[in-house]
């Protein structure tokens, strides 16, 4: 993976994974005093219940979701109440 050879802390949602790594991907990418600053993951496996407004502000969509209503929604995952920064998403398809 590209991401493996730069000096940046992420983490990755992949299909089949259990909901234990899951739920520690996303802990560990919300958590404010973790170092990770990207997530990686798709529309089938990112599409509902992740919450990422607390510590995520942009988002950088590299796929075509199957509608613009998915596309919305994920990009509505960084657009929260409670979400402090300015928010900016970015469509690269």
């Amino acid at each position: 993976m590209f991401l493996s050879t730069l000096p940046v802390d992420f983490v990755v949602i992949r299909a089949g994974m259990p909901t234990s790594l899951r739920s520690a991907a996303v802990a560990r990418f919300n958590d404010p005093s973790s170092a990770t600053q990207v997530l990686l993951t798709t529309f089938n496996c990112g599409a509902t219940g992740l919450n990422m407004h607390a510590q995520c502000s942009r988002i950088i969509v590299m796929e075509s979701a199957l509608n613009h209503n998915s596309l919305f929604q994920t990009i509505g995952r960084i657009h929260r109440l409670g979400q402090r920064d300015e928010q900016r998403a970015w469509l690269l398809f």
